[in-house]
């Protein structure tokens, strides 16, 4: 059925995926007289069996989150249970009832006060209406949520809190330190992953999202160092998310330098790395995006992700699977790190911007930098507007001498603007059309330039020489003319 498994590391990464995942649902059809979605859904959910028998439909995830810290901070899995309406434990029994079925002395249950459930959520849990999100009432990723987890897919690590001031996750290290602290004792991969892998059958991927400049950044390239041990020849796409709202300088250099170490350790393991700014550097007239909500951030670029990835999980023919379109991206086996763009609008009839001002406005949710070379470029289009257009990627953006592969996919299917999707575009009912772009180019040598100049700077000195040469070796490759067979790609 060529699945692809989800791995979702931390709070940031969490709200992209559920945004991913409301949409995912959205595509189930049950009216008999609606027509089907063109979705393999089986591509993205497992089969199941919950309480009483009853069968169950749920994301090929596993979710990893720090804990709360109650009402003083945000993050951790909020009102979310391990234990959902599908896999119900007995209600009539009270913790005490269940803690002496296994303990025969006194009981004293204590209890952290539970956080309670959004409003959206309690409607969506009890069959009546929602009321409407703002960005001020989103407080976890769960407060969005529509959809049930099967209770292994839900991980929480107790090591370290959300956003806390006391012991922030934010170091490289820390992040290594835990991952590698939990394997010994349990074997991640054994505990989490091996149960989602192996009910498979045939796995074309995992796809790994995670933010790169902290802690995660650490335990993913742990993670990553262990599932190319188990699954040295399976693809795995890394979607690395950076914070790019502005932090005072004794910030911005420990988050800079925890991402030169991850680059160095995630890059070459990847089948297809692409670093994702959060919230983009610039964003265009027709978006109205809260830069400081991660709720309006996540759901940008989970748009992107899930309409570039749209191709994975088509039904039959249609379906691309994640190998052909890596081939396609890395040209030469060594140019994996691919930058993400997006274009979008709705019903051009409601709306007061020329089509062509907006196709031009093309959003960059990646590294920023002179593009003097493109090796290729990879378009998946969705809606009427853009079926008109021919999309929003144009070979004269190259030059006119300069030969671009390019790969181009359009399906009439839009992307559906839920009601727990933000109001990022304005005049924006049901559904939007859709551009996304995922391209390689000489944008790396730009970022990775100021990137080893900062660890020459500010890196420790044990570690300096070693993390630049392996940020030179990864951008080298992107030098326009360079060759695996030639020597013009040494390191500067």
């Amino acid at each position: 059925m060529h699945e692809i498994v989800t791995l979702q590391l931390g709070h940031s990464a969490n709200h992209v995926a559920t945004h991913f995942w409301n949409t995912q649902q959205s595509y189930f059809t049950y009216a008999e007289d609606e027509a089907p979605k063109p979705i393999n859904h089986d591509v993205h959910f497992r089969a199941g069996v919950g309480a009483g028998g009853v069968e169950t439909y749920t994301p090929r995830t596993v979710v990893y989150d720090l804990k709360g810290g109650g009402v003083r901070y945000e993050g951790g899995f909020g009102s979310l249970r391990k234990i959902n309406a599908l896999y119900e434990i007995d209600e009539d029994m009270d913790d005490k009832a269940r803690a002496g079925n296994i303990w025969d002395k006194p009981v004293v249950v204590q209890k952290e006060p539970e956080i309670e459930m959004s409003p959206y959520v309690k409607g969506l849990e009890y069959g009546t209406p929602t009321e409407p999100l703002t960005a001020d009432k989103v407080r976890y990723w769960s407060d969005f949520n529509g959809v049930y987890y099967h209770p292994r897919s839900m991980v929480q690590l107790y090591q370290y809190e959300v956003n806390s001031s006391i012991t922030p996750f934010e170091n490289h290290q820390l992040g290594v330190d835990l991952f590698n602290t939990i394997d010994k004792e349990h074997d991640i991969l054994d505990r989490d992953l091996r149960f989602f892998a192996e009910e498979c059958d045939y796995m074309q991927g995992i796809q790994l999202i995670t933010t790169t400049d902290d802690g995660w950044g650490g335990f993913a390239s742990s993670y990553l160092a262990a599932l190319r041990d188990e699954f040295p020849k399976t693809e795995i796409w890394t979607w690395g998310i950076q914070r790019g709202e502005k932090v005072p300088f004794e910030k911005r250099i420990p988050r800079t330098i925890a991402l030169a170490n991850a680059l160095s350790a995630m890059v070459p393991l990847s089948s297809i790395y692409v670093p994702i700014m959060c919230p983009p550097a610039k964003i265009p007239s027709y978006a109205e995006l809260d830069r400081s909500s991660l709720w309006h951030n996540s759901a940008l670029i989970s748009t992107a992700i899930e309409t570039l990835t749209l191709q994975t999980r088509l039904k039959d023919r249609d379906m691309t699977k994640m190998a052909e379109l890596s081939v396609f991206l890395n040209t030469n086996g060594s140019r994996n790190i691919a930058s993400l763009g997006m274009s979008a609008f709705g019903d051009p009839e409601q709306d007061d911007l020329p089509a062509n001002k907006k196709v031009s406005d093309s959003m960059n949710l990646s590294w920023r930098g002179a593009e003097k070379h493109v090796f290729a470029n990879m378009e998946v289009s969705r809606g009427q507007v853009f079926k008109h257009l021919g999309g929003i990627t144009k070979r004269t953006e190259y030059g006119e001498e300069e030969e671009v592969p390019e790969r181009e996919f359009h399906t009439d299917l839009p992307f559906p603007i839920l009601d727990s999707y933000p109001k990022i575009f304005p005049n924006v009912t049901d559904s939007l059309s859709v551009s996304s772009t995922l391209r390689t180019s000489s944008a790396v040598l730009e970022y990775m330039g100021v990137l080893k100049e900062t660890v020459m700077r500010y890196c420790p000195v044990d570690d300096r020489e070693n993390l630049y040469n392996e940020l030179s070796g990864l951008s080298s490759v992107y030098h326009e003319g360079w060759d695996s067979d030639s020597d013009s790609g040494d390191d500067e």
